[in-house]
């Protein structure tokens, strides 16, 4: 069984039966894979927003 919306998006709708699709092991493990990997550019682009927020706060106070 597949989580249509992922645990880590929305996490109150993991018991949600509409919310769930039969998959084979291998479209599974490839919808999985592609899943990860966008929530790693999701991850490293908040990241560098976060530290370009910084830099320029940083520029702000040395004025």
């Amino acid at each position: 069984m597949d989580h249509v919306i992922e645990i880590n998006d929305d996490y109150s709708k993991r018991l949600d039966w509409d919310n769930l699709k039969s998959l084979c092991y291998s479209c599974h493990s490839i919808k999985t894979h592609g899943e990860k990997k966008r929530r790693q550019k999701e991850t490293v682009s908040g990241y560098w927003l976060i530290e370009q927020i910084k830099q320029i706060k940083r520029k702000d106070n040395k004025k």
